[in-house]
């Protein structure tokens, strides 16, 4: 760029040093609007231009961002360009972008032809006259419908000069004057170049600011992600205690004010569950707000979050604002917290009255179970007592017995004695079994039977035969009384009967007896080697009585009874 000086009107000034004023202007000011505002002022002294404006992208338009000359109702006038129909609504072309009016339109959306001379290649719009352009041209050849307020208020020189960073506009620079003839070609040229300077420098300015705004956001959110890990991890299984509650929302309120930048001007107070819990420093001042704690749809508490008083409310009302969706995230964690803390109390107190409930139940069980033995206790008292006098009597009776037969001749009415004797001795050992017995419900099988065989034994054996006598059964086998003595007559019947004509003319035999669990119940054999019994069919029509007693007493336990000839004889019966 060259450094003589360059003319506007009567104003002279050198092109760099221009530039580089504009620049450290910029460069020096915080403010977008600041550096702006001395950018056009800067401009307007140098030029002795009446007005000049810049305009900057705010959404869909380009309003003036700042202006400096222009009467404060032009500037209300022309400060947007988007048109808008009868409706209000905003005005689309065919591709769908707003429609931005008059020559700053044409200028920020590109519409010009440098053929034209009021445009230039760069894209900019020039004229000193504008009453002569419009005179002289179309509203074709100008590109659009211009709104003429320019020209309305007496401005004939106009130059419109858009900003450039890089290849995008980003603005558009304004300078107007009523005087013609302010500006050439080479002037135009030389804003131009200020145009992509300024362009270059607020863009590059406009990405610190969005860059230093990504980084504040992404502290912002930092510090809130911070504040629910914090929440999470101190929320423990014992939440619902009363301590460990206590513990949980202070610290809740000393976590929030946290997510401020400057937490210390804020503070927080929580009231739920009929207490208080507050932040460090705690002070309650007339600025904040109050928000329901909601549980089950209705409000159980509130979050209270107060700012120091010397914020003003509109810097208040923005710093919740800004946390306005993490503050109703929080409201919704407490929320859950609380919930989880009232189902904890509610499964406690439940669980506390299942177990007061269960323990009354088994109190009383106790009781019952204790009053349930004493009685049982004098029940089997009374029982044993029973078995020893029927004992007793059983054993007189086998003694008169006894004592008949042996004043007796051999003979048919000594037999029957007999065989009434081994009958009463196998109740009596019943009842001897049972009176000895711990379990009086339930008799071994095998102490009660193998009694009874020994007996039998030493009775029928006479002195110069050898008759064996087995005896099968396991040794833990326990049967129901009601089983066992119809079990033990017949065993007794059975035996009896082979004593008596299984070994007729033989000195020697043998009597197997075994009784073991079946699948379905159990299976009880007698039998012998012997000459074995005649075929009987219909064995409840049997001449003998034993085989009869036999009959009725297999129907008494449920089963079924069958006889074997083969090799002996086999007395067999299976009941449940």
């Amino acid at each position: 760029m060259s450094t003589e000086n360059v003319s506007a009107g009567s104003g002279k000034y050198p092109k760099l040093d221009l530039i580089i004023r504009i620049l450290k202007a910029i460069n020096s000011s915080a403010q977008r609007t600041e550096a702006l505002e001395e950018t056009l002022s800067i401009i307007k002294e140098a030029t002795g231009m009446e007005a000049t404006g810049i305009r900057l992208r705010d959404g869909f338009d380009y309003p003036y961002y700042v202006t400096k000359g222009f009467p404060g109702y032009f500037v209300e006038a022309e400060r947007f360009l988007c048109s808008y129909n009868g409706m209000g609504r905003l005005l689309k072309d065919e591709s769908g972008n707003p429609v931005l009016e008059c020559m700053c339109g044409n200028v920020i959306k590109s519409r010009t032809d440098p053929s034209l001379p009021f445009f230039t290649s760069f894209g900019s719009f020039w004229t000193n006259s504008t009453t002569k352009l419009l005179a002289t041209t179309s509203e074709k050849e100008r590109q659009a419908r211009t709104r003429n307020r320019c020209n309305g208020e007496g401005y004939e020189s106009v130059a419109l000069i858009p900003l450039r960073s890089r290849d995008t506009i980003i603005g558009l620079l304004q300078l107007n004057d009523k005087r013609t003839d302010m500006f050439t070609p080479d002037l135009v040229r030389y804003f131009e170049d200020l145009g992509n300077a300024i362009g270059l420098v607020f863009a590059q300015k406009q990405m610190e600011t969005e860059l230093r705004h990504v980084n504040e956001y992404q502290k912002e959110r930092m510090r809130e992600l911070n504040c629910l890990y914090s929440l999470s991890s101190l929320i423990g299984p014992d939440a619902s205690e009363e301590s460990a509650m206590d513990s949980l929302f202070s610290s809740i309120a000393r976590i929030i004010p946290e997510i401020w930048e400057h937490h210390g001007a804020a503070h927080v107070k929580i009231s739920i569950f009929d207490r208080e819990y507050v932040s460090d420093d705690f002070i309650e001042t007339p600025t904040g707000e109050s928000l329901p704690i909601l549980l089950r749809g209705d409000q159980a508490g509130t979050l209270c979050i107060f700012f120091d008083f010397r914020e003003n409310p509109a810097m208040i009302s923005r710093r919740l604002d800004e946390k306005r969706y993490f503050l109703n995230l929080l409201l919704s964690r407490i929320s859950s917290l609380a919930e989880i803390i009232l189902v904890e109390k509610e499964l406690r107190k439940s669980r506390d009255e299942m177990e007061r409930r269960v323990e009354d139940r088994t109190s009383e069980l106790r009781k019952a179970n204790e009053a349930l033995e004493d009685a049982l206790a004098e029940k089997m008292m009374l029982i044993r007592e029973v078995n020893h006098r029927v004992k007793n009597n059983l054993f007189i009776l086998q003694g008169i017995l006894e004592l008949q037969t042996a004043h007796m001749e051999e003979g048919p009415a000594r037999q029957i004695i007999k065989d009434l004797d081994n009958k009463v001795h196998s109740i009596s050992m019943l009842h001897e079994v049972l009176y000895r017995s711990v379990e009086q419900g339930r008799i071994n099988a095998q102490t009660y039977i193998t009694s009874i065989l020994s007996f039998l034994e030493e009775s029928w054996t006479a002195e110069n035969s050898i008759i064996r006598i087995s005896c099968r059964i396991p040794p833990r086998l326990l049967l129901e009384v009601d089983k066992v003595l119809p079990v033990g007559l017949i065993i007794n019947e059975a035996a009896t009967n082979a004593f008596k004509y299984a070994f007729a003319g033989r000195e020697e035999g043998e009597i197997i007896v075994s009784l073991a669990p079946e699948d379905s119940g159990y299976l009880l054999r007698i039998a012998d080697d012997g000459i074995g019994m005649p075929e009987i069919p219909d064995i409840s029509r049997a001449p003998s009585l034993g085989l009869k007693l036999i009959h009725a007493l297999t129907i008494q336990l449920k089963g079924e009874l069958s006889i074997s000839r083969e090799g002996g004889t086999s007395v067999t019966v299976r009941f449940p």
